[in-house]
């Protein structure tokens, strides 16, 4: 968590021309999240941020790791909802960024994915591992319709017997799709740690969801919020594989 402020903090700093409100959701944290917030968030971000909102729940939900189960993505989907839907009014924002509390990155670095974003409708970074390097956001991040995981095609689409989401992962490297650094991989859906959503489409009700209608099946909330955008018309998505964005396992 206190990594996590200290890069927010650095990057309103290192974009001066770019205005930032906060939102912040968290509920039934057992560590220090909770005082986290009360002493360091809410004493400092009027300095750093124009709106700050916050809210705190206790729920008894159950805790998870990084595991792929139902319950966990409907917890997400809520708590990533209730996050957004503490502005008052979303239509006022360009786009809205998702930033993880496991998220290791250069505020610099992001410059170039403010720059894009103009031409995606949801634009990320893209995640790598901290100790081993490889791509890190398997679930969330498919290149195509055909796929319930990266670089992954569902086998039950010529076995409906099979199940979804299970087996090995994928090796590609997102990094060698592209010619350039500067470019963006147009994918399916993504996340990624670092997401940056047109607020338009939030506004008008877009939501993230834990249902996916075209797997029949629950999913990556971060997944069905793509899918949403695309129902709703708006298929522009993609990730920039040369920025970086690194999973840190302790936070």
């Amino acid at each position: 968590m206190d990594k996590w402020w200290g890069l927010l903090k650095q990057l309103t700093l290192v974009h001066p021309t770019i205005e930032f409100d906060l939102a912040i959701y968290e509920n039934d944290s057992q560590d220090t999240t909770k005082s986290l917030i009360g002493s360091l968030v809410k004493a400092e971000c009027d300095n750093y941020f124009s709106q700050t909102y916050i809210l705190s729940e206790n729920l008894h939900t159950t805790k998870f790791e990084s595991v792929v189960a139902e319950e966990r993505v409907v917890n997400l989907a809520n708590a990533r909802n209730k996050c957004l839907e503490q502005a008052s009014d979303l239509g006022v924002y360009d786009y809205i960024m998702s930033v993880e509390t496991d998220a290791l990155y250069e505020p610099e670095d992001l410059r170039i994915l403010f720059q894009e974003a103009q031409h995606w409708d949801i634009l990320s970074g893209t995640s790598y591992g901290v100790q081993e390097g490889q791509f890190y956001d398997h679930w969330a991040t498919r290149r195509g319709s055909d796929e319930d995981r990266w670089d992954m095609p569902m086998e039950r689409l010529s076995d409906p017997s099979m199940p979804l989401f299970y087996g090995d992962i994928s090796s590609l490297n997102p990094q060698s799709l592209v010619n350039d650094p500067s470019e963006v991989l147009e994918v399916y859906s993504t996340f990624n740690l670092v997401c940056l959503y047109r607020a338009k489409v939030i506004a008008e009700g877009v939501r993230f969801g834990a249902y996916s209608e075209r797997l029949g099946s629950f999913d990556c909330d971060t997944a069905v919020i793509c899918e949403n955008f695309r129902k709703a018309g708006h298929t522009k998505i993609g990730m920039m594989p040369f920025v970086t964005i690194l999973h840190d396992g302790i936070f």
